[in-house]
């Protein structure tokens, strides 16, 4: 026997140790493994980072991607110029009309979404007042209205006042009593916390939940009138009493349906609101691109000196017709190197004539940086190993006598940047079926998934929120 009590006491023993070493191994993972990040709105800059080789220079040869009608030249045979000066420019009066009237009309859908999102916290504003109306008719309902049907109606076990023959409506109307005593109590601890002022998520949830404590008090009106309509015709209720206790709940019913009708109107204007704002938010970020890329337009539309050199062409002229891809200007470097590097076609698209970049020499290591610039890019591909890349150089800011032909370059071209964003760290960002999400971390132990866009992605793991959330979430991040 004392045998039996010790093996009982080793396993028990061996068991507490493994539920307790669990809980502190997998407690423990939790609160390092994750932590919050706040959205907040910054800079992000895209980078694509080649290697090339350092190349004897030769002169650059300028032209625009697309025709137009020249407007302006800038400099002449012989100028001196400076990287990123403006050399000679198209006409860009249509796209600036363009830009003009999509800026309106931006500005219009901005207007819009601010008074949309004015409307929705009106919504979220009466929701307050909605649930302590809605608390004090279901109060009324059931300790007032039904007052007369139990007795001891606040306890543990409250009897009805007069006898039903159908034991399941009595069990179903007395266990429904219990219940709302329950629900009542909860229910107004819960709303000594609500305020006008409260966190929208925290608003719908407390609305969701007065909708589930009405169509409780619901059942319990509906099976106290079959009660009452049993017992009169069963002959323990009196006409006149049982006609009573019929108007009051009657009364109780009207009162709480009106609550529920108010409640559940008030979630659907509240779905239909927020579905109108992420319509209008979409046409707004649509509004956006268009800017973008008409800005985009109207970049390519003036070429720019991308070294510090001396033209030697200039084949533009005011008023004629400029052709995409003829060279319009040849610029010379006072440098006597360039590199040359060969970009891959998956990020080529991001490179144009012109961005900065920054360049390390192997002979020099990564401590010492040269300034340089895309000074032109092959419009047909070069084939390495199989893959299409295309054949792209690279002119110095400043000569350097450091530089010499043949030595490995290793280039960082910034391809994008955009100022005063929304922006979080690409590791919150989850994908599933081509749909990208957060975790958003909503306080009081509560979080929800929700979908988000993005835009520009970051070269230090930072990505542009384009929509889905706001300035101040909080968003989760798996730190594993």
């Amino acid at each position: 026997m004392n045998f039996l009590k010790r093996k009982w006491f080793i396993v028990a023993g061996l068991v507490l140790i493994v539920v307790l070493g669990g809980y502190f191994l997998f407690s423990g993972k939790d609160k390092s493994a994750f932590q919050t990040v706040t959205v907040v709105r910054g800079d992000v800059s895209e980078e694509v980072s080649v290697t090339g080789q350092v190349e004897p220079i030769k002169s650059v040869d300028l032209a625009f991607e697309q025709s137009g009608r020249i407007a302006g030249v800038y400099a002449e045979v012989g100028d001196k110029v400076y990287a990123g000066e403006a050399l000679v420019t198209l006409d860009k009066s249509a796209l600036a009309a363009q830009l003009a009237k999509a800026e309106a009309d931006l500005a219009t859908q901005e207007a819009d979404l601010n008074k949309d999102n004015v409307d929705l916290a009106n919504y979220y504003g009466v929701i307050p007042n909605l649930l302590n109306d809605a608390y004090a008719k279901a109060d009324d309902a059931t300790r007032k209205q039904l007052d007369g049907l139990f007795n001891n109606d606040e306890s543990r076990n409250p009897t009805l006042t007069f006898v039903v023959a159908d034991i399941a409506v009595d069990n179903d109307v007395r266990g429904l009593r219990l219940n709302a005593t329950g629900i009542l109590n909860q229910w107004a601890g819960e709303l000594k916390g609500i305020s006008g002022v409260s966190v929208p998520a925290d608003l719908r949830v407390e609305l969701d939940k007065a909708e589930g404590y009405l169509l409780t008090i619901r059942s319990l009106l509906s099976r106290s009138m079959d009660a009452v309509v049993g017992a009169a015709s069963g002959g323990s209720l009196s006409s006149s009493t049982a006609d009573a206790y019929k108007a009051n709940i009657n009364t109780a019913r009207t009162n709480v349906n009106a609550a529920l009708s108010d409640l559940t109107a008030q979630s659907q204007s509240i779905a239909a609101q927020e579905a109108t704002i992420a319509s209008v938010r979409a046409g707004v970020k649509s509004y956006e691109a268009s800017i973008d890329n008409i800005k985009a337009q109207m970049a390519k539309m003036t070429i720019h000196s991308p070294i510090n050199g001396v033209v030697t062409v200039e084949n533009a002229k005011v008023g004629e017709i400029a052709a995409a891809n003829t060279a319009m200007v040849s610029v010379i470097s006072g440098s006597k190197f360039e590199v040359e590097a060969n970009v891959a076609e998956a990020d080529i698209a991001k490179v144009k004539v012109g961005d900065s970049a920054q360049i390390t020499l192997d002979a020099y290591g990564n401590d010492v940086i040269f300034d340089a610039a895309v000074s032109s890019i092959d419009p047909g591909e070069t084939m390495i190993e199989g893959v299409a890349t295309y054949r792209t150089k690279f002119q110095f800011v400043k000569s350097d006598d450091r530089v010499k032909s043949g030595m490995t370059a290793n280039i960082d071209i910034f391809t994008n940047k955009k100022e005063n964003v929304l922006v979080i760290p690409q590791r919150a960002v989850t994908t599933k079926n081509g749909i990208r999400s957060v975790t958003v971390d909503l306080g009081k132990g509560f979080s929800e998934e929700r979908q988000i866009e993005i835009g520009l992605r970051g070269a230090d793991g930072s990505v542009e929120v384009l929509g889905g959330l706001q300035e101040g979430d909080k968003v989760i991040v798996n730190n594993s």
